[in-house]
């Protein structure tokens, strides 16, 4: 540096003589001459050595996978003490991207009840904890949290959701639940995706019946849902019932009619299907439920002033789809 007659000639010598950078050569040229002592070159080689061996010590972690699995277990184990005792947290990772593992695979699977009552409030109870329904259930699904919770509403829309998120400490509405589900929606069916329906069947206000694959309903945990069935507008899902075959099917309309048949001739459509004629409907009139009514079983009817009645379901004899009832 004394020898020197620029600062740029003392930092090209140093980086050819030192072989370090200009940002070192920097770093040096603007040291106190004072410091460059004996005792401080002795310091400065003893860090220097320090840095070598740590960065040489690095290097061979890094290029040994067995090693580096090593080094992260060990410190694991360090933090492992800090966090003992905090609750499960489950954090959900929103991303444009589809996620490559499903969110159902990255939570931790435990035994769960789930339940729902007749206002479509929700509670989970999971295994080992002390927390209690808070509701009166009308429905209980024993399941895992790793599961998901379907449901179908009166729009057609099907949502989905992992048991994991349905709270314990108190029930919360289903449009909490299900992102993207119109509070004013009436949900029609609840089910445990691993005991989803082969085939589900639909009955919309209009008269129309549709039948569709539980293989074609999957998705539905994106906001919003998915579309099952095409409605027209003014129209709605009045009923949604696992299909079961050779078994008559019951709808009732608004204005008291109600026709029997075997819908089995309904082959399976797609989403975007609305289905086919299962009651001709005179004007004005809607149809207000549906259900299965094998011999036996019998009707209770209510009138909307209250006046109720009793009709065994042989009374309606089982006839051709798309008749008047």
């Amino acid at each position: 540096m004394r020898t020197s007659k620029t600062r740029a000639v003392a930092r090209e010598r140093l980086c050819a003589r030192w072989e370090i950078d200009e940002a070192q050569a920097n770093a040096v040229l603007d040291l106190n001459l004072g410091q460059l002592t004996e005792d401080a070159v002795i310091e400065f080689r003893r860090e220097s050595e320090e840095l070598q061996k740590e960065a040489a010590r690095l290097r061979a972690l890094l290029a040994s996978p067995t090693k580096l699995r090593r080094q992260v277990g060990v410190e694991l184990d360090d933090v492992v003490p800090e966090f003992e005792g905090v609750a499960l947290r489950v954090t959900d990772i929103v991303t444009e991207a589809q996620p490559r593992v499903s969110k159902a695979a990255m939570v931790l699977d435990t035994p769960a009840t789930v339940a729902v009552d007749v206002n479509g409030w929700v509670q989970a109870s999971r295994a080992g904890t002390k927390a209690k329904l808070k509701l009166e259930p009308l429905w209980t699904f024993d399941t895992s949290t790793a599961a998901n919770l379907v449901v179908i509403t009166n729009g057609g829309q099907l949502h989905r959701a992992l048991v994991a998120s349905v709270p314990t400490d108190k029930p919360t509405a289903a449009a909490n639940l299900f992102p993207g589900l119109d509070p004013a929606a009436k949900v029609l069916g609840w089910w445990i995706d691993d005991t989803f329906p082969d085939d589900v069947l639909y009955l919309l206000s209009d008269g129309q019946v549709k039948r569709t694959s539980g293989d074609d309903l999957v998705g539905g945990d994106r906001k919003g849902g998915i579309a099952t069935v095409k409605c027209a507008a003014g129209v709605e899902v009045v009923a949604v019932l696992p299909f079961v075959e050779d078994t008559p099917l019951l709808v009732v309309t608004a204005a008291g009619q109600g026709i029997r048949f075997l819908p089995d001739d309904v082959r399976p459509m797609g989403r975007s299907a609305s289905g086919v004629r299962g009651i001709k409907l005179a004007p004005g009139d809607a149809v207000i439920g549906a259900g299965w009514a094998p011999d036996g079983r019998v009707l209770l009817a209510v009138a909307a002033k209250g006046a109720g009645r009793r009709v065994p379901v042989e009374e309606f004899p089982v006839q051709g789809r798309a008749g008047k009832g």
